[in-house]
């Protein structure tokens, strides 16, 4: 009996022995009042400048410039007024569209020059002589009319501007303008200048005209013309002969005539969904 009470009290320690092994007591370590932050600077953003090849066009616009560096089409990566004629004249489609923020050229322009890019006048424009596709915005008086290999013109968001120069760009197949215009100084809206537009498919325009003449765009297939300054008392369409959709919507003008040929009285008739203008406008057909 004494044996066995013997082996129960050697048979418990060793238990408990064992116990304690697998699970010491570690004390835990006092934490710091005030933890240290280590956070790491950004490195400088910095890219190679080069000299200006020549010969150059000079551009005077500093966001112009630095939004064609931004875009690697300034390939100098300075703004000095300068820009390689190869560099611009191999430009056949212009986006100010910088694809996400940030962009560590337009980070490097800020902080080397104090550039934002961005085109506040146009004048330079006239440089890009094989342009085809132009997608911006900004700017107040544009004249576009001597990119004659122009076919395609995008004008989002941003600043309106008060004239437009469309005219003898006779590639010109494709205008989406959706920001309004800025009113001249007299306090009457701007215009949309088109002439000799032969190629011309697709006319979107949404902002301030106070008229439009489409009687130069024989080919034009898609007219959807939305002003809310509109002037004229007539909308010219009578040479327009192949049209496939008309909206048009006109504020602050009652009466306003819309000309059409005979052949495009026939297709409203057909297909009246397609060819919509406000009640204060009436058809009226001519020829």
């Amino acid at each position: 009996m004494k044996s066995a009470y013997l082996m129960a009290l050697l048979l418990a320690i060793l238990i408990t022995s064992c116990a304690e092994t697998e699970n010491p007591f570690v004390p835990e370590e006092p934490k710091p009042e005030n933890p240290v932050q280590i956070v790491d600077e950004p490195d400088p953003v910095d890219f190679q400048v080069t000299e200006t090849k020549e010969p150059y066009f000079t551009i005077a616009d500093k966001g112009f410039e630095a939004l064609l560096i931004v875009l690697n089409i300034d390939t100098d990566n300075q703004i000095n007024g300068k820009v390689s004629q190869a560099d611009v004249l191999n430009v056949k489609d212009l986006r100010h569209n910088l694809n996400g923020s940030p962009n560590l050229k337009a980070e490097f322009i800020k902080q080397k020059y104090g550039a934002m890019p961005t085109i506040k006048d146009f004048d330079d424009i006239r440089h890009f002589k094989n342009l085809q596709n132009l997608g911006v915005h900004g700017g107040k008086t544009i004249d576009l009319s001597l990119n004659a290999n122009l076919e395609k013109i995008e004008w989002t968001g941003g600043l309106g501007f008060e004239t437009l120069n469309l005219t003898n760009l006779d590639k010109l197949k494709i205008v989406q303008c959706y920001a309004p215009m800025m009113p001249h100084a007299s306090g009457d809206p701007g215009e949309v200048q088109l002439k000799n537009n032969t190629s011309l498919e697709v006319f979107e325009y949404y902002g301030h005209a106070n008229s439009i003449d489409l009687s130069q765009a024989p080919n034009l297939k898609i007219l959807i013309f939305n002003s809310w300054s509109y002037q004229d008392s007539v909308v010219n369409l009578l040479n327009t002969t192949h049209l496939d959709k008309v909206h048009i919507g006109i504020t602050n003008r009652k009466g306003v005539k819309v000309l059409v040929s005979p052949q495009t009285m026939e297709k409203i008739k057909t297909n009246p969904s397609n060819f919509h203008i406000p009640e204060t406008a009436i058809w009226t057909v001519r020829g």
